[in-house]
């Protein structure tokens, strides 16, 4: 993120990597704001949190927020130029939340393009209560703890993702709730979770 001056007015500048059609680097940056080429991409991080509990947190937006003021959704956010999608992930939970998640224990769910953005999909069990979470006032008004069925219902509701997004989800939590926990030799949709490599990471785009 690039913190620019102009005529005394501070303003945050997010300079993003652009990805081809094929979820590869292309070399370029552009800002947030810029409008891409067709065949062009930003990527977006997504976190799945799950507490030791079994439930999930979702986040309010804040009223201030350009696109979709007060709606709840779940942790996620642009992954800045020169980061890979965990770093971007990583960064949106302790940014918008206040929680430092264990790097290893962040697992890939699935990536999923839609219309100029991949987003990247990651999930984590780990113990934390509400209570330890600080918002970001900029960003999050609110956070609650919801069941798995309740954040289906939620993705489900949300028109700015994909069939493709809501299915997948919908797959994994369901290996989720009737295994206990995620592990890649009892689940089919656990066979495409991987720890993100930080040169190259695998890329599902459905």
């Amino acid at each position: 993120m690039v913190v620019s001056l102009l005529k005394g007015i501070r303003y945050n500048m997010e300079i993003l990597d652009i990805y081809d059609e094929h979820g590869n680097l292309t070399g370029r940056t552009a800002e947030r704001s810029t409008f891409l080429s067709k065949g062009e991409y930003f990527l977006c991080a997504h976190v799945i949190l799950e507490n030791q509990d079994g439930l999930f947190l979702v986040q309010k937006r804040s009223d201030t927020k350009a696109t979709r003021p007060g709606q709840w959704d779940i942790t996620a956010g642009a992954v800045d130029a020169g980061e890979t999608s965990l770093d971007g992930a990583l960064r949106e939970a302790k940014e918008e939340i206040g929680l430092t998640l264990p790097r290893e224990k962040m697992r890939f769910l699935f990536r999923d393009r839609r219309r100029s953005c991949y987003h990247d999909v990651y999930y984590i069990k780990t113990d934390f209560a509400l209570s330890d979470c600080t918002m970001q006032e900029s960003e999050v008004q609110a956070l609650d703890l919801v069941t798995d069925r309740q954040l289906l219902e939620l993705v489900d509701r949300m028109t700015h993702r994909s069939s493709n997004y809501k299915r997948r989800l919908e797959a994994f939590l369901q290996s989720v709730r009737h295994r206990g926990r995620c592990n890649s030799k009892d689940s089919l949709i656990c066979s495409h979770i991987f720890l993100e490599n930080e040169k190259n990471i695998p890329v599902r785009v459905l």
